[in-house]
């Protein structure tokens, strides 16, 4: 057992963490006992005193869990995130998602992978996966993009981003993949796009749902997307659009999508697409604007599933 004397700030009986992060007594005692975390302090008489510290620690234990990650698979990743020297109290910003963009960033210009590396591990204790995602990896992708179309960063440093920030995004995607799931989604970039960050972020999105997600990744034909429903009878269809096309072309294009995912219900997304709302409505699909609420996008989608189950019921 470890003195209090050695953890000033030892302050929190388990009664108040419970209170504090919505996880029960027997929970935390459990977790302590199988996993090493939390690890309080004890006094003489072996009462458990928590640190700000651990109560962090558990919070995110809660998120990854909360999401559908194994409480032991959600131990080890909050674990290993412990393992870098998170900042100290004094030095975090009132907005911490956007400094962690900034070192991102700034670690880019310099071309310094273990920076890099460190940033992004640090950026990774600050909230759930998906809000890891849109409030710090997502806004530090599109800064570094845009100064590359400025000229200001070089290709390798633009791809030295996005190789870094996919990699994370795909073990936090990997790891919080629902045991359970109610649903499947497929998801894929329509031929010729191969951007494909928007789409992993889309795809925890539909985790937070509850749906199982099934990347097909970048330059996706509608060929491949047809054999891909018929084998996995999906749920939902995502498909992501940033390339603009002309009008006539794109309708085109999507018109072949369309034709491939059949009756099953879809969603698109993109800078593309954004400018052919009217086609996608024509063609059955429903646009994921730009900036709209994605629980907008699914609650089109849930009204669009209810109306599939009612066909089905009176086919």
């Amino acid at each position: 057992m470890k003195p209090v004397a050695h953890a000033a700030n030892a302050q929190y009986r388990i009664q108040t963490v419970a209170r504090l992060t919505g996880v029960p007594s027997p929970t935390l005692r459990a977790w302590e006992r199988r996993y090493g975390i939390p690890s309080p302090q004890r006094t003489e008489s072996s009462y458990r005193l928590y640190t700000d510290a651990d109560v962090e620690l558990i919070r995110r234990l809660k998120e990854l869990c909360d999401q559908g990650m194994a409480p032991s698979q959600a131990a080890d990743v909050v674990r290993r995130m412990a393992e870098n020297e998170p900042p100290a109290v004094d030095e975090l910003p009132t907005d911490a998602w956007q400094v962690a963009a900034e070192r991102i960033i700034d670690a880019v210009k310099r071309f310094d992978p273990s920076a890099l590396e460190m940033a992004v591990q640090r950026s990774m204790l600050l909230g759930s996966a998906r809000t890891i995602f849109d409030r710090v990896f997502a806004p530090a992708l599109r800064r570094i993009g845009d100064e590359w179309h400025a000229g200001q960063l070089s290709i390798a440093q633009e791809h030295l981003a996005s190789e870094y920030l996919g990699n994370a995004t795909r073990e936090l995607l990997r790891l919080v993949q629902p045991t359970a799931p109610l649903r499947t989604v497929v998801l894929a970039c329509i031929a010729g796009e191969y951007h494909v960050m928007a789409l992993y972020g889309t795809a925890l999105h539909f985790v937070q749902w509850g749906y199982r997600v099934v990347i097909l990744g970048v330059d996706t034909p509608p060929e491949a997307l047809a054999d891909s429903v018929a084998s996995l009878h999906p749920h939902a269809v995502g498909l992501s659009a940033t390339q603009v096309h002309p009008r006539e072309q794109f309708a085109q294009i999507l018109t072949r999508y369309a034709d491939a995912i059949g009756p099953t219900p879809w969603v698109i997304g993109g800078h593309a697409a954004n400018q052919h709302g009217p086609l996608i409505d024509r063609l059955g699909g429903i646009l994921a604007r730009q900036g709209q609420d994605p629980e907008a996008v699914r609650d089109a989608l849930e009204v669009r599933l209810r109306e599939r189950r009612v066909e089905a019921a009176g086919a």
